[in-house]
């Protein structure tokens, strides 16, 4: 769904939404005051011919608008797309040939050089986090031993950089290194 086309459902269902609710509070005026006169059009009574039969149309009507606002509104907070790279066309493919590769396939091959890079090391999870000016921020979440933490972090970082450099010529902004776990001794 477009953007878009998630901002007509949030403004049709808000709508549809404060329509329900000025007809809901019309009917409760009107239960609650029997002398009151309200002159609706000409058409209004032919689709409201009773007072409950409205009441339970704009109870129906507001349930409506408020699953769709809710929707919408769950859409919206989705946020863009996963970031994807595109590589230009290899020589001797058509000009519009392009190559794209999103950022889970990009994660999962920094995943396997960190995994054969890191002999005593457990990588757990790969993040790629798009940034601006075409670098993108790595997160690496690893089980590491506790002796050479802070070398294993680095190896990690290098690793990651040359990978996403070497696959998609990608720049890695900043590298993460998140230790889930720490072992005892050499693993």
């Amino acid at each position: 769904m477009t953007r878009l086309q998630r901002l007509l459902v949030t403004v049709t269902g808000t709508a549809l939404l404060l329509l329900a609710a000025a007809l809901l509070a019309r009917e409760a005026l009107l239960a609650a005051d029997r002398g009151l006169r309200w002159a609706p059009p000409r058409w209004w009574g032919s689709l409201t011919g009773s007072p409950s039969a409205a009441a339970v149309g704009a109870v129906v009507t507001a349930a409506v608008a408020l699953a769709l606002w809710l929707a919408a509104a769950r859409l919206l907070r989705r946020g863009p797309a996963p970031a994807a790279a595109v590589l230009p066309a290899a020589p001797g493919v058509p000009v519009g040939g392009e190559t794209v590769v999103t950022a889970a396939a990009l994660a999962r091959g920094l995943r396997a050089r960190l995994q054969a890079a890191l002999p005593r090391a457990t990588v757990h999870e790969v993040a790629l986090v798009g940034g601006r000016g075409g670098e993108a921020r790595v997160v690496v979440e690893v089980t590491a031993p506790a002796d050479g933490l802070l070398a294993t972090a680095a190896e990690a970082a290098a690793v990651a950089r040359a990978g996403l450099s070497g696959m998609v010529g990608l720049e890695a902004g900043a590298v993460e290194v998140a230790v889930r776990e720490l072992r005892r001794g050499a693993a």
